[in-house]
């Protein structure tokens, strides 16, 4: 989980998304910290995608990490400000 995505990952391709620049730098950001295990909020105007963000981080750790499920309460420090 401490690499970085340089790309849109396949799975957001296939579905038809596009994630823009600083959407995948928030994605990588949300990846890094829960590595780290730190807290974290993303917060910013309205409607720059923070859930799509959310989403994508979510089901990188379901796609990347194994033993994710069982890190859940990690998963849950991890807050979204609408």
């Amino acid at each position: 989980m401490t690499k970085k995505i340089a790309e849109q990952p396949t799975y957001i391709t296939d579905c038809g998304g596009t994630l823009h620049c600083y959407q995948l730098e928030g994605v990588n950001w949300l990846r890094y910290s829960w590595a780290h295990r730190i807290d974290t909020i993303l917060a910013d105007e309205m409607g720059l995608g923070k859930t799509i963000q959310t989403i994508v981080f979510l089901y990188s750790l379901y796609k990347e990490v194994p033993y994710c499920m069982s890190r859940v309460d990690s998963v849950l420090s991890v807050t979204l400000l609408l």
